[in-house]
């Protein structure tokens, strides 16, 4: 496999800059290659790597345009298994059928013990070049490759068949649209038999577009390594930009993109497999469910009345304000949610009888063990104002019980820029998954600070002294309601006021 960011399967000449880099094996030249496999019509060299090389040829007896790929022979050397391996990968690619993905026609070695394969020449480019040459694609562009590639994938995985290496670069598109996706080489089959031949544990992929459990040399990589590519890819596609770091929701980057698709591609890239879609067939159906239009909000349905009763009054004043009040009689009764008004807990001594906590000049002073609010809310919020410590910050929880807090807000950097939503997947969980936000300018040592976190069925948001700075959706099954508190670092001392919690609650229907 080519381990740069070139096309494996690029349709023009590549730059000569790109093609003339030094390395450790040397690619045969067009001559040399002719002369090796004389059943083919050697014409360019189209990508190398340390790991191959792709070239443009014609298959004499077809009359065809072709992709001839030839591994280096220092694979083969290194790894007693590697051609065993090679061969049965290849047959593995030669039996995948499907319009998206391209296909295998032949493979084998040279006299001299050159692997290589044969494959469909692709006339058009990839998305890696589309994004480099567009900055981000089209939404709706975006999309469709999306499906297009779910389904390639769907059809590979029920064959047992897992490609591990989803990147742009290895998507490509045909001069009238088609998508095709290219290198299946480093897929393996995932029949018991197979996982017993296989013996390498060498981490094979893209930095970027890996997933996490394959870095595990004692976790089992399956079909759902896949969905995570899909979903780094797809974040690329959007946005232009690689989900690294504390990265922010499409939707944020992208003015006018549905909201929707935060929550798609979010949960194609959870770290744990378990917490993706399960099947390339789940994700295409979430990318189908998107072309009907998002539900409409009550803000709309409110302007476009509002507009009909302005053009009323345009006509005549009178007969708009009778309207108006007709059209209030008939509105029909709806129920909303209300925000609570916020209730203040643990601001006084007498609220810390029986508390493991000290009430000392105003301050909650908390050492060990959280101060919970009694009640079980499903969505709600809580705020507290504290100090911000290097020796360790105190944390807000929402949906929380005594054997864990889903989530917890807390400052895991010691310079006071960076803030975490962790989130349990139950209360027995003992690992936690992550989503983190930078803040504008960094706390100082001391400085006081109020924080919010609040709970809105699947949808988190973090508030610092009164902007938000970020949200994250989570689907937390079992865990539909809980308590909420504030948490003092491990091992450290911290201070709370001003604690507060309110409850976000339907109002009575109204007319």
């Amino acid at each position: 496999m080519l381990p740069d960011d070139q096309p494996t399967l690029p349709t023009k000449p590549s730059d000569p800059s790109r093609n003339s880099q030094p390395g450790p094996w040397a690619a045969p030249s067009v001559e040399e290659l002719q002369a090796k496999l004389p059943q083919y019509e050697v014409l360019e060299i189209l990508g190398r790597g340390g790991m191959g090389a792709v070239y443009k040829a014609r298959q004499k007896s077809l009359n065809r345009l072709v992709a001839i790929k030839v591994l280096p022979p220092a694979l083969v050397e290194g790894d007693g298994t590697f051609a065993e391996r090679f061969q049965r990968e290849a047959q593995t690619m030669g039996q995948l059928k499907h319009p998206a993905i391209v296909a295998v026609h032949d493979s084998g070695a040279t006299n001299d013990g050159l692997l290589y394969y044969v494959m469909e020449f692709v006339d058009g480019t990839d998305v890696g070049r589309i994004i480099e040459e567009r900055g981000r694609v089209e939404t709706a562009e975006a999309l469709r490759i999306t499906r297009a590639v779910c389904e390639a994938l769907a059809a590979a995985h029920e064959r047992g068949v897992v490609h591990r290496d989803i990147k742009p670069s290895n998507v490509m598109l045909e001069a009238d649209g088609q998508v095709k996706v290219a290198d299946f080489g480093l897929a393996r089959t995932q029949s018991a038999a197979e996982m017993l031949q296989t013996r390498s544990s060498v981490i094979l992929g893209s930095p970027d577009f890996i997933a996490p459990e394959a870095l595990k040399r004692s976790a089992a990589v399956d079909h759902r390594a896949d969905i995570f590519g899909v979903g780094v890819m797809l974040y690329q596609m959007l946005t232009g930009e690689l989900p690294r770091g504390m990265f922010k929701l499409p939707s944020r980057l992208v003015p006018g993109l549905d909201e929707r698709l935060d929550a798609i591609v979010c949960k194609a890239m959870e770290p744990d497999p378990a917490d993706r879609q399960q099947s390339a067939r789940e994700l295409l159906g979430e990318l189908e469910a998107l072309k009907a239009p998002p539900p409409s909000k009550p803000v709309a349905r409110k302007l476009v009345m509002w507009i009909a009763v302005v053009a009323t009054v345009l006509v005549i004043v009178a007969v708009a304000v009778m309207m108006r009040s007709s059209d209030t009689d008939a509105k029909p009764a709806t129920a909303t949610e209300v925000e609570a008004p916020w209730q203040p807990v643990f601001n006084k001594p007498e609220d810390f009888a029986g508390k493991r906590a000290t009430f000392k000049d105003g301050w909650a002073v908390l050492t060990d063990r959280p101060l919970t609010i009694g009640r079980d809310v499903r969505d709600g919020a809580v705020r507290a104002t504290t100090r911000f410590r290097k020796s360790g910050v105190g944390s807000l929880a929402v949906r929380a019980n005594q054997n864990g807090h889903v989530p917890i807000l807390t400052f895991i950097s010691g310079e006071g820029r960076i803030v975490a939503l962790n989130f349990w997947p139950d209360y027995q969980s003992k690992e936690s998954q992550r989503r983190e936000f930078e803040l504008p300018k960094p706390l100082a040592e001391g400085e006081e600070f109020t924080m919010e976190l609040s709970a809105r069925g699947s949808e988190f948001r973090v508030s610092v002294n009164g902007v938000e700075v970020g949200k994250a959706l989570r689907d937390l099954p079992g865990i539909t309601s809980g308590t909420m508190g504030v948490v003092p670092a491990v091992g450290a001392t911290v201070e709370f006021k001003d604690i507060a919690w309110r409850e976000f609650v339907a109002s009575e229907p109204s007319r």
